[in-house]
């Protein structure tokens, strides 16, 4: 666990690591899409000499585990780079998926129940490209009227219209405190009402009524789940968006931000501006990230309630 300069959280841990076949700890994801192309986890594995290529038939070779000492220290930890851990937010598997269909459903049970959910001061951030896999176990942890833990908040990678429309609905179908998007790298517009002309879309969710977690309805949640944040929509709550960065970056059309950021005002749902990317850069930051570089329609870093 250590502190990041990913702009949208605090730290970063990566508890699931990999051993090759010389028994080297090393890196390993599988590309999943066009986003992928130019991943700075592979960029890294690579530099360091700890794995690579993020292929299928790389991983084949590797074999997943939790490092301990990891573990005991997102568990334990007071400060970190002379930050206070309790109250913070920090991403988890920023250079993996951790839900990969690669990862036994015995090393996710044991991150959730030795770390996430133990430890409720700290709000644990999970984003895969796997939103199919996220919701399976989700819907198995949390099933049976089981209350997702309030602390941890769940999303999805989306880089232009075709992922957004694939991942996003499984997304709100998993049970989550939380729901969020990362929209980055931005490839193409997306429009966040769904496809549904006529209807609310992810901003707003499907439906008026909440879906309560305890499995009861308005007239029975007080008594089985008697915490507000114990309900869920289905509606997103966050949505962070940036451009590509880094040696091969592709355009990002600062317009696509707007018009994001716009639909989640009109929604009233948190929104992110992470960066303008390489073709955005300015002065201060190569990556276009520096917040008095952006356009004041893009001076826009909220966080979910």
């Amino acid at each position: 666990m250590n502190r990041t300069g990913i702009e949208w959280t605090t730290f970063s841990a990566n508890p699931l690591k990999y051993r090759d076949r010389d028994g080297r700890v090393v890196w390993g994801c599988v590309h999943k899409s066009a986003g992928c192309r130019n991943c700075y986890s592979e960029v890294l594995a690579k530099r360091y000499g700890r794995g690579g290529p993020f292929t299928a038939q790389v991983m084949k070779g590797l074999t997943p585990f939790l490092d301990d000492a990891e573990l005991r220290q997102m568990a334990r930890a007071k400060r970190i780079g002379g930050l206070v851990v309790s109250g913070g937010r920090c991403f988890v598997g920023d250079m993996t998926d951790l839900f990969g269909e690669w990862v036994p459903d015995d090393l996710l049970n044991r991150l959730f129940s030795e770390v996430l959910e133990r430890r409720q001061d700290v709000t644990w951030q999970l984003l895969t490209k796997r939103a199919d896999r996220l919701r399976a176990y989700l819907s198995w942890r949390y099933g049976e009227g089981r209350i997702p833990a309030r602390n941890i908040h769940v999303g999805v990678s989306v880089e232009d219209q075709a992922t957004a429309d694939e991942r996003i609905p499984l997304l709100l179908q998993t049970p989550a405190a939380k729901r969020f998007v990362s929209y980055e790298p931005a490839l193409g517009p997306v429009d966040f009402d769904g496809g549904w002309a006529t209807g609310p879309g992810w901003l707003r969710g499907y439906h008026a009524e909440p879906v309560h977690a305890c499995g009861g309805d308005e007239k029975t949640c007080a008594a089985r789940c008697p915490e507000a944040e114990q309900t869920q929509n289905d509606r997103l709550d966050w949505v962070i968006v940036g451009g590509e960065s880094g040696p091969g970056a592709r355009p990002f059309n600062p317009a696509w931000a707007v018009d994001t950021v716009s639909q989640c005002r009109e929604a009233g749902v948190a929104c992110f501006y992470k960066q303008g990317g390489a073709s955005n850069r300015c002065a201060h930051d190569a990556k276009g990230g520096h917040f008095e570089c952006f356009p004041a329609a893009l001076q826009v870093r909220e966080f979910p309630s």
